[in-house]
This record gives C-alpha cells, structure tokens and sequence, in this order.
C-alpha cells in the first residue's frame, strides 16, 4: 500500500495519473527538452491550453492543467503572450526557454514561461514568469499546497540578473497582491 503522505508516493500518483491520461487518449505531455537546439519553445503548452503555439506566438495566458473556474479572473483573464514553454522539476533551469524568454525582453516583448515545482510534501506549485513591458511578474499558485497560503501570489520584480546557473534570475522582488 502506497502511503500518500510520503512526497515521493505523492510524486508516484501523479505520475501514474499522468501517464493513466495520455495512455487512454489525454492530450500529450510536454516534450523533452532540446538543450542546443535553436528552436525556442521545447514544450508543447498544447497540453495545458488546449491549443498548439509556435516560437513567439501569441497564446492565451498559461495556466497549471489543475487550473478551473476558480481561478481569480485577475489571472486567468490577463493579456495573451508569447510563450516560451514550461519547466518541469527537479530539472535543473532549461536554458533554451530561458533564452526565449531573455531574447524577448530584449526585444520590448511580452513573454512568459512558466516552472511546476513539488514542494516537501509533493504538493505541485507553479510560477508563471512574465514580462510585459516595462514590467516584470511572478504569479505564483500555491493553491495546490496543502501547508501554503492556497493561493495566487503576484509578485513584482525590478529587472533580471545573469545567473550561471540558472541562465537570468528575476531581481528586486516584492510580494504583492494575494488572490485567493
């Protein structure tokens, strides 16, 4: 028997229902990365928007695939951007999004990326990045973490900072707004 209190069998049913979903005709799960490539986008959003994009196309806003009508409209009704794709950890940063998403800023774009991370407990949290000039977001949904605050966090940032590790880090960060 499985004990779902343990993060790594949290990790395991998600996975399994994952995998139960494409198996049985579910939409495709994101693609592997192609780190080197020139292509800019390295996962499919399909998945999670219900729709196919290409590099730098216009997308509605990204959402978790856990996301529903309870999401507060301040997220889920906020301007179309160019997608750069979603990280997946415990991956380490993946430099090809990351790259479209730093060319963008370059270039005065709105973009946005996002990374669905676990918490201790298994608890999926997603961050969407964002830029919309001259602006730079963090949305943070912990709605799906059981020992969080339940809810979307806005988080405005200064600008971004080279970082070898992660390619760019946003810098100058203050917690905003909380939508619940």
């Amino acid at each position: 028997m499985i004990d779902v209190r343990e993060p790594s069998a949290r990790i395991l049913v998600l996975l399994v229902v994952l995998v139960a979903s494409v198996s049985c005709g579910g939409p495709p799960l994101p693609s592997a990365s192609r780190a080197g490539s020139d292509e800019a986008i390295t996962a499919d959003p399909s998945w999670m928007a219900g729709i196919d994009v290409g590099p730098g196309m216009l997308t509605k806003p990204w959402l978790p695939p856990w996301a529903g009508a309870a999401t507060p409209p301040e997220i889920a009704e906020r301007s179309n951007l160019r997608f750069c794709g979603v990280e997946l950890a415990p991956q380490a940063a993946d430099p090809v999004v990351r790259r479209c998403f730093r060319e963008s800023v370059a270039a005065a774009l709105d973009v946005e990326f996002a990374r669905i991370e676990t918490t201790t407990e298994g608890d999926p949290i997603a961050t969407i990045y964002g830029f919309e000039p001259p602006a730079f977001v963090m949305l943070v949904d912990s709605t799906q973490d059981a020992f969080g605050v339940g809810a979307w966090t806005v988080v405005t940032c200064q600008g971004l900072v080279d970082d070898p590790m992660t390619v760019f880090r946003f810098d100058g960060c203050t917690e905003g707004r909380t939508f619940r």
